[in-house]
C-alpha cells in the first residue's frame, strides 16, 4: 500500500508504537522494505485507555501541523480508532482500509473499533463484497468502495524461495506440522479458555509450531503449574516470527489453528486448511468449501478439524478478495475522494 501511494503522492507514515516488540514491528519494516516512519508516537507498554489517549493526542497534533488531504487508517486496532477520532476532531477526511467487517460480537474490542471507525469515515474501502453489503445495510454515511484486500497484495511481495528458506531454518519439514497462534483477548484473558486451548493443541497427533505473541506468553506464564509445557513435547512454543518466516511456515503447514483474522485469510490465500479457535469469523468467505471451520475451544472439535485437514477441497477464487490489485484501487479511490467538491466530512 505504501509503495502504491508513493508512486503518485506524498505519504506521511505514522507508527503509533502499539506494536512495540521487534518481532511485531521493526522486522516488518525491514523484510517488506517499508520506509522508515516519519513519526513515532511511543504508545508502547500502555494499558488500552492511556494508549488510546496517547495516540489521539499525538495524531491530532500531527494532523494539525501536516494538514493532510486524507488520513488513511487500517484494520481494527486501537491505533485505527485513535486515527479516526483524531482525524474527525481535526476536520480531516478519513478513509478506512478493511471497512465493513463484522463478527457479530459487539463486546470484542476489535468489533467496537470497526463499527466506530466505519461510521466516522468519509471513505469505506471494503475487502469483499460482503463487507460492502454490511455497510449498506447499516446505512453508513461514507462512500463505499469494494477495492479488495491489501493483505493479498502484501502476500505477493514475499518471495516463495525466501519464505521456504526461513521455514527450513526453523527445522520444520513441510507437510508434517501444524501452525497455531492465540492472541485475542477473549482467549488470553480467560485462564480456563487458554488452558483448554493449550491442552487441546498438546493432545494432537502432529507437531504444533506455536509462534507466541508476548501477551500470550505472559498469560501462559501466569498459569503457573496448571500448564507444564514439558508435558506436551509436540507443542513447540517459539518466539513471534517476522512476516517472511511466518509465510514460509504457513506454506509448508499441514493446517493452521488460530484465533487471528489475518492468519485465517493468509491460510486461505495460500491454500492451507484452517481451524478457527473462535465461534465466529469476520472472514466468512474463508468458510466456503471447508477451507476454514469454526471450532471454539472444544478439544473434540479441534481434533476433528485437524483430522479433516487431509480432505480434498474445491479451488479458491482469489477474486473474492480483489485478486491482488487492491492497493492500486485504494489509491484511485482516495484520488476520487479528494477531487470531489462535495466530499463527505
Amino acid at each position: 500500500m505504501s509503495r502504491a501511494l508513493r508512486r503518485r503522492h506524498d505519504e506521511r507514515l505514522v507508527h503509533t508504537g502499539q506494536h512495540w516488540a521487534d518481532t511485531l514491528s521493526r522486522v516488518f519494516f525491514e523484510e517488506l522494505r517499508l520506509p522508515r516512519p516519519d513519526l513515532h508516537l511511543g504508545a508502547s507498554h500502555m494499558t488500552p485507555a492511556p494508549r488510546l489517549a496517547c495516540i489521539v493526542r499525538g495524531l491530532r497534533a500531527d494532523i494539525r501541523g501536516y494538514a493532510p488531504d486524507v488520513v488513511l487508517a487500517y484494520g481494527d486496532t486501537d491505533t485505527t480508532l485513535g486515527a479516526a477520532l483524531a482525524a474527525r476532531a481535526e476536520g480531516a477526511l478519513l478513509a478506512h482500509v478493511e471497512a465493513g467487517l463484522r463478527s457479530g460480537r459487539r463486546r470484542m474490542p476489535e468489533e467496537i473499533n470497526r463499527v466506530a471507525v466505519d461510521h466516522l469515515a468519509a471513505l469505506l474501502l471494503c475487502p469483499t463484497a460482503a463487507a460492502a453489503a454490511t455497510l449498506r445495510a447499516e446505512r453508513a454515511a461514507g462512500c463505499i468502495d469494494g477495492v479488495g484486500d491489501v493483505m493479498l497484495d502484501a502476500l505477493q511481495h514475499v518471495p516463495e524461495a525466501a519464505s521456504e528458506q526461513a521455514a527450513r531454518e526453523l527445522g520444520s519439514t513441510p507437510g508434517t506440522y501444524l501452525v497455531a497462534t492465540i492472541h485475542r483477548a477473549a482467549s488470553t484473558d480467560d485462564p480456563e479458555r487458554l488452558l483448554a486451548l493449550l491442552r487441546s493443541l498438546g493432545r494432537l497427533e502432529h507437531d504444533v509450531v506455536f509462534p507466541c505473541h508476548p501477551r500470550t506468553r505472559a498469560a501462559i506464564e501466569a498459569l503457573g503449574p496448571l500448564f507444564d509445557a514439558g508435558a506436551v513435547p509436540r507443542l513447540r512454543i517459539i518466539a513471534p516470527l517476522g512476516h517472511v518466516a511466518m509465510v514460509g511456515l504457513l506454506r509448508g503447514a499441514r493446517g493452521v489453528l488460530t484465533d487471528s483474522g489475518g492468519l485465517q485469510k493468509e491460510a486461505w490465500f495460500l491454500g492451507v486448511p484452517c481451524a478457527t479457535l473462535r465461534e465466529e469469523t469476520e472472514w466468512t468467505e474463508t468458510l466456503g468449501g471447508g477451507w476454514n471451520v469454526l471450532v471454539g475451544a472444544a478439544p473434540e472439535r479441534i481434533a476433528e478439524a485437524v483430522r479433516l485437514f487431509a480432505a480434498d477441497r474445491p479451488q479458491r477464487d482469489l477474486g473474492l478478495f480483489g485478486g491482488g490489485c487492491a492497493a492500486a484501487r485504494v489509491v484511485a479511490a482516495l484520488e476520487r475522494l479528494v477531487a470531489r467538491p462535495d466530499a463527505p466530512s
